[in-house]
């Protein structure tokens, strides 16, 4: 996605928009010395001094601006800095609740010393709010807020269509559960979304920011992600920010403001060849610089990298030296980049130096578990036997899973994740028993 500027034509309006925030709580993982200091309610800190210096002409929060435990006693100094900073730049606060702030974002926006923000759509009615800019441009807000912590079903049936204005750009506010077939967390469906006559949607609940080749359709739906990564989920990976969007003759454009300090990521490294443990510290090295630089690019601002990695290839060196490695560098956070690195954890997925080809096609223990490994991998058939074992993999996780989460509803693991598990016991087998000839062999 393009990084630079938007172009700002004669009638053009600026807003800058966010989503899940979640003052209060923390980034997982940071060191003890930074998990004070990089916080959600820093990173939107940083957020409004940027719509402030851009001149925007709203900051636009698409809900769970505040996490839902302590959310009033937390949110309340950094939501009152906010709003006293953007009324004095002249810039409107707008935002809808979600389901972590349903109950406590009115209570903050009231609250006498807060005054200026507008939360759209109380109680789970839709209202509508006009933006005029500078110079004349305007854009109708359409928002509908949670009445309650568990939404089952989509607002969009009550939206108000008789409030849109042709003649005006509109958008719509909405936290929401996009094409999820059912759940707690407001679900609605892409083709929903389309069938209002709006010119774009802004969403929040996804804390993984909406990727560029999603963005060409007509309404533009847009998920801003959280301000910045809070765990080491697959959510909330990459990079983060708020996101500046202008509407205007030329319609709705987007773009991210990669302001993120703290970032995840995964980082994989090849080891092909290595053949003792100096080499590998030489691999690892170069590959989380390389990851640590590739980052940067894309978030200038970066203090803290929390990076899972992969370690792939064949080699000679056995997977527990390797692990003795990846242990004694966990306990180092400084290469030298100007970027603390922190071992989020790894997955070792290493094979010795074999011959897969050859051995596939041999009647030994260990020519079956490369067959079931090449299987596995996708790089051959899936033949009779691996299927029903991958089949029988999956039956039990689900049984395991409902006799300890059963209060959590199905959780059937799906089979790209069984396969996932049965491709590392395999490798593992691999490596045993090629350690085995090797010994008989030497």
């Amino acid at each position: 996605m393009s990084r630079e500027l938007l172009a700002t034509t004669a009638s053009a309006l600026r807003l800058l928009v966010c989503a899940d925030v979640h003052i209060g709580r923390r980034s997982g993982g940071l060191p003890a010395d930074l998990a004070e200091e990089l916080t959600p309610a820093a990173a939107w800190e940083r957020a409004v001094a940027y719509a402030i210096s851009e001149r925007v002409a709203a900051l636009v929060v698409c809900g769970d601006l505040a996490d839902e435990g302590n959310a009033y006693f937390e949110a309340l100094a950094p939501l009152e800095r906010a709003a006293a900073a953007l009324a004095a730049a002249g810039i409107s606060f707008v935002t809808v609740a979600g389901n972590h702030d349903w109950d406590v974002l009115g209570r903050l926006a009231d609250s006498a010393a807060a005054g200026g923000v507008v939360v759209l759509g109380r109680g789970g009615r839709w209202q509508h709010l006009d933006l005029v800019g500078v110079d004349g441009a305007r854009v109708r807000l359409f928002g509908w807020s949670f009445p309650q912590r568990r939404v089952t079903e989509s607002p969009l049936a009550s939206f108000p269509l008789g409030d849109l204005d042709a003649g005006l750009v509109s958008l719509g506010l909405l936290h929401a559960d996009l094409n999820a077939s059912g759940g707690g967390y407001c679900p609605v469906s892409r083709a929903a979304l389309s069938a209002v006559p709006v010119d774009g949607w802004i969403l929040g609940h996804q804390h993984q920011p909406t990727p560029a080749a999603a963005l060409n359709g007509r309404p533009v739906v847009l998920y801003p992600g959280s301000l910045q990564g809070l765990d080491a989920g697959p959510s909330e990976r990459g990079s983060h920010g708020p996101w500046l969007v202008e509407v205007g003759a030329a319609g709705v454009q987007v773009r991210l403001v990669p302001q993120a300090v703290v970032r995840y990521d995964d980082c994989v490294v090849d080891v092909e060849g290595v053949r003792c443990g100096g080499d590998v510290q030489v691999r690892l090295v170069q590959a989380l610089r390389a990851a640590v630089a590739s980052a940067q690019a894309d978030s200038p601002g970066l203090r803290c990298a929390l990076l899972r990695l992969r370690l792939v290839g064949r080699t000679t060196v056995p997977r527990p030296a390797i692990d003795e490695q990846l242990r004694e560098l966990q306990q180092v956070s400084d290469l030298g980049t100007g970027v603390r690195v922190v071992l989020d954890g790894w997955s070792v997925r290493t094979l010795p130096p074999l011959d897969l080809a050859g051995l596939r096609l041999t009647p030994t223990p260990l020519g079956a578990a490369v067959r079931l490994w090449l299987e596995l991998t996708g790089q051959a058939g899936t033949e009779a036997g691996a299927a029903a074992a991958l089949a029988g993999l999956q039956e039990r996780l689900a049984s395991f899973a409902a006799r300890g989460y059963g209060s959590l509803g199905p959780a059937r693991p799906d089979l790209p994740q069984c396969r996932e598990l049965m491709a590392v016991q395999a490798e593992r087998l691999i490596e045993a028993l090629y350690a085995q000839k090797e010994r008989v062999d030497g």
